[in-house]
């Protein structure tokens, strides 16, 4: 299942069930975050208040309210990353699978993200000139194996 998805059907819709939109206000919203805190990651959070607010905003263009409450994001720290040095990918390289090996080069030299890896086609990539398309694979069209994936 799609994680927008998910946040959908299993946080934000029991959350604000027999409201109606123009009913959702800046108290509500900021309520939902403080109960939501209390369970999960303010980044998480954040993802479904900028979900929410995406959704008030089309209500507003389409005239079912008359404005978008303001909404009070969540602080969220700035994650701490990790870089491989030139001896730990060396080290790395030399010890996996070699079924593995060029993927692993590929995210080693490139810092594509695993929907992104899984997403490459030789179409995307352009050797001559050295550039690689990138796209996204979905959660959900990542999990599924293989011979279901279409291009």
């Amino acid at each position: 299942m799609d994680s927008k998805e998910s946040a959908f059907r299993v946080h934000l819709t029991p959350a604000f069930e027999g409201r109606s939109l123009d009913q959702i206000g800046y108290a509500e919203i900021q309520d939902y975050a403080a109960r939501k805190t209390a369970k999960l990651k303010p980044k998480s959070v954040n993802n479904h208040l900028t979900m929410l607010r995406r959704l008030l905003v089309v209500a507003k263009k389409r005239g079912l309210i008359t404005a978008v409450p303001e909404i009070e994001w969540l602080k969220v720290p700035r994650p701490d990353f990790d870089f491989l040095s030139f001896e730990e990918a060396g080290r790395l390289l030399a010890a996996i699978d070699p079924g593995w090996r060029c993927m692993v080069i590929t995210a080693t030299k490139t810092g594509l993200r695993q929907g992104e890896l899984i997403a490459l086609q030789w179409q995307d990539i352009d050797l001559v000139a050295g550039l690689l398309r990138v796209r996204s694979l979905s959660r959900s069209r990542r999990d599924r194996r293989p011979e279901e994936r279409k291009g």
